[in-house]
């Protein structure tokens, strides 16, 4: 069996070569996609459907509570059961009253890409 090598911490001295930086960069990429699709599966229909709005209406920028309840169909109230799931779940942020933005960079195209 083949040793991985500790790219992480790397002897004093030792070269970092391309090699190395690829086989990190496929690490960071699969443990990222793991992240996303983990917090994706564990969601609600409701869930799933509000951050699919989410994703469409702002990708990862922040999007007014209105917009979204708007383009689901439904009044903001009718929203807030999901919205405060998703805020305990840390899938999403309220950076300023009134918006919702995911936590996590790319995460929006990870969600529109899972719902086409």
């Amino acid at each position: 069996m083949a040793q991985t090598r500790p790219h992480a911490r790397p002897e004093h001295g030792s070269i970092i070569t391309d090699l190395d930086a690829t086989e990190g960069a496929q690490r960071a990429s699969r443990a990222i996609r793991d992240l996303f699709e983990a917090r994706y599966d564990a969601a609600t229909g409701s869930e799933k459907n509000l951050m699919i709005a989410l994703a469409r209406l702002g990708g990862d920028q922040p999007v007014r509570r209105a917009e979204l309840a708007e383009a689901l169909g439904k009044s903001t109230q009718a929203i807030s059961g999901v919205r405060n799931q998703l805020l305990g779940k840390a899938v999403v942020s309220e950076p300023e009253r009134g918006h919702l933005q995911f936590t996590l960079p790319g995460f929006a195209e990870f969600v529109l890409d899972k719902s086409e």
